[in-house]
């Protein structure tokens, strides 16, 4: 038989912050700067939350819960957002994979 060959996505938790991307506090979240390739980026809240407790190294077990507290939303649900956004940040390079 066949071995079956997926396409594994990456493990969300494995992910962090570009050491090539700078970013800035704003009234309304974050703007990131990619110093590579001077792409910027404006990230609201509450993506600018998440990349605040990334940017700390915090667990990935315990950001399901912060994030649905910011978020004011239950916790399964603030886990799927977090890892559709920690996924849209990598493929556009903002986030790099351990």
């Amino acid at each position: 038989m066949p071995e079956r060959r997926h396409a594994r996505k990456p493990a969300v938790s494995r992910f962090h912050c570009s050491p090539a991307v700078a970013w800035a506090v704003e009234q309304t979240g974050l703007t990131l700067l990619h110093r590579e390739t001077g792409r910027t980026r404006a990230l609201p809240y509450p993506q600018a939350a998440l990349w605040d407790l990334l940017s700390r190294a915090r667990p990935w077990n315990r950001l399901g819960e912060t994030m649905a507290a910011i978020m004011g939303v239950d916790r399964v649900v603030a886990e799927a957002w977090m890892k559709d956004t920690v996924l849209d940040l990598a493929q556009e390079g903002w986030l790099v994979e351990s």
